[in-house]
């Protein structure tokens, strides 16, 4: 799972993952848009990953330590529309105890799919870890106008392998 966060008036993308990351899914067969349906996620936050060791701990220490429930992280998939190429998915999030619903789009290639999506922090009761973010890294978050800025909205990009398996005699994947 990949992550975009955003910094100054400019929205500078910084990006990252997740490395302890727990999935379940069906591994009945079927077609996609059935096998993503209930697949759900574990994922702690403390196990951020930005490529710059002092980012993630000041990530892990002033904003995920301030969640009510600390890093953890849910989301299991809902409503499916789509078939085994692309589509969309809601994406039930729950963090900070507050559960909200995430739309995401998919597309398949031969050997994995992709997601992507986008949500708001302060729909997550977030402004308190938000607030403590934007005041450790005040001047690593001004731009070129000298204001600072750390933006609520947050990206994300899930991306799983997929493997096809046919049975003898069947025309589906």
């Amino acid at each position: 799972m990949e992550w975009t966060a955003f910094k100054t008036t400019a929205k500078v993308p910084v990006t990252g993952r997740f490395t302890s990351v727990q999935i379940q899914a069906s591994e009945a067969p079927g077609q996609l848009p059935e096998l993503l349906k209930g697949a759900t996620a574990s994922i702690d936050g403390m196990s951020v990953d930005s490529g710059n060791p002092v980012r993630d701990e000041n990530v892990k220490k002033a904003f995920f330590a301030l969640f009510e429930e600390k890093a953890a992280i849910k989301g299991k998939i809902t409503r499916v529309e789509g078939d085994a190429t692309r589509g969309r998915f809601d994406l039930e999030i729950r963090m900070n105890r507050q559960s909200n619903a995430v739309p995401m789009t998919y597309q398949v290639s031969d050997k994995a799919i992709e997601a992507i999506g986008k949500f708001d922090f302060l729909t997550f009761k977030g402004s308190k870890a938000l607030d403590s973010i934007h005041q450790l890294c005040l001047e690593l978050h001004k731009g070129a106008d000298g204001v600072s800025k750390t933006w609520s909205e947050m990206g994300i990009k899930l991306t799983a392998p997929i493997e096809r398996k046919c049975s003898s005699g069947a025309t589906g994947q």
